[in-house]
């Protein structure tokens, strides 16, 4: 889906009641700002528990409960730092095209 207005507030807000990220390490994430946070976090343990045996749990959720098909399959196969780098990227283009839409 091709990003507009709509599509980049929904990829950087809040998800809808009940959709959640709950790690295995009990912190729970509502938006993907608090997923690169607690990737920052995460011990390796954590993060392998959830990208582990051909699965991406992270991907799953970012596709799924926050409509960024893009960046959850950029995430595909992933290690930890670049799963990171590409996070905060794409919290900075959409921040950055949210600016100049509003201008």
């Amino acid at each position: 889906m091709r990003l507009n207005n709509k599509l980049a507030r929904k990829i950087l807000g809040n998800v809808d009641e009940g959709k959640n990220f709950f790690c295995s390490d009990g912190k729970v994430f509502y938006n993907l700002k608090d997923l690169g946070k607690g990737l920052e976090e995460m011990s390796n343990e954590v993060f392998f528990h959830h990208t582990s045996e051909g699965r991406n749990d992270f991907a799953n959720w970012i596709s799924e409960c926050l409509d960024d098909v893009r960046l959850a399959d950029s995430l595909i196969g992933a290690d930890k730092e670049s799963a990171l780098k590409k996070i905060g990227a794409r919290i900075t283009y959409i921040e950055r095209y949210l600016e100049k839409s509003n201008d």
